[in-house]
């Protein structure tokens, strides 16, 4: 019999470090990596639920997989009692996880020129997604990241080592270009 996805799963936490103001998760899950597409999604049961704020999954974009090793890299900010539990996790710690979820981004069979645009946790599913027009044939897939702030920046390093046009923006200008992502696509 298939299986079909999304997938309720069992995940082993592989890795979790701080970076900067956010964490970077890594799962183990093994028959679900190799289904996920840019714009996917995982959502998490963080628990056990103690309190009524533990009682929803929290989703987070899926901002890396190795379908090989059966790995997912999500990144997320510590903000309130479930994602404070989740900061704690050790190694080898469960999850349970249900994954792919959401809608990939379309892709044309050969796609054009692109801008990825996107701010904060907005960046996570655009790293993928330049790895896939790549992959298709598209040229050099330009990128504007933007956050409140320096420490808020995410994946602009990721993004740097995929494209050679990659602007920064900041709130509050602590890096890049102050003001937001949009006020950038002009130029």
């Amino acid at each position: 019999m298939a299986m079909t996805y999304p997938r309720q799963e069992r995940a082993t936490v592989v890795s979790l470090a701080a970076c900067g103001a956010h964490h970077r998760l890594v799962p183990a899950v093994d028959g679900i990596a190799e289904h996920v597409l840019p714009g996917h999604f995982v959502a998490v049961a963080i628990g056990p639920a103690r309190s009524s704020a533990l009682l929803l999954r929290r989703a987070f974009s899926i901002h890396w997989a190795d379908p090989v090793r059966g790995l997912l890299e999500v990144a997320f900010t510590q903000r309130g009692l479930g994602t404070q539990q989740l900061a704690s996790m050790r190694a080898v710690e469960e999850l349970d996880v249900v994954a792919p979820l959401g809608t990939p981004f379309p892709l044309a069979p050969h796609p054009g020129p692109a801008v990825l645009v996107g701010g904060g946790h907005g960046i996570a599913p655009l790293i993928p997604l330049a790895r896939r027009l790549s992959d298709a044939g598209a040229p050099d897939v330009p990128f504007v990241c933007g956050a409140a702030s320096a420490v808020r920046l995410l994946g602009v390093e990721q993004a740097r080592c995929l494209s050679g046009r990659v602007t920064v923006t900041t709130d509050d200008g602590s890096a890049g270009v102050r003001g937001q992502v949009t006020g950038q696509l002009p130029a």
